[in-house]
């Protein structure tokens, strides 16, 4: 069954890698984003796969953040990502034993 799946999703996103890149600087990243993951049916694939909801919220919180930063270059989202990563890491949970931590429960 899984290999019926690979199989027609790979004959349906051929041509996907074109018409991105006819896009790509002219689309907000969101645009091609969406576009790729529609095409390849990427998010029904992640669910065949073990705690694939999971990986499809992932995937829909990239596609919301993308939308959020409105942006065109790729380069441009791809330091986007790394910096709310930055940011999310700074702000996450602070470790039990971190001095002057206070943990909510």
């Amino acid at each position: 069954m899984m290999k019926v799946v690979q199989a027609a999703s790979a004959r349906r996103m051929q041509p996907a890698p074109a018409a991105l890149h006819e896009l790509t600087g002219r689309a907000q990243v969101a645009e091609m984003l969406k576009r790729f993951l529609d095409v390849t049916n990427y998010r029904a694939i992640l669910r065949l796969v073990g705690g694939g909801e999971r990986l499809v919220r992932n995937v829909d919180k990239l596609l919301a953040d993308a939308h959020r930063s409105q942006l065109v270059s790729i380069g441009n989202f791809l330091e986007y990502v790394r910096t709310m990563r930055d940011v999310g890491a700074r702000e996450g949970e602070a470790p039990v034993e971190a001095g002057g931590a206070v943990q909510l429960r």
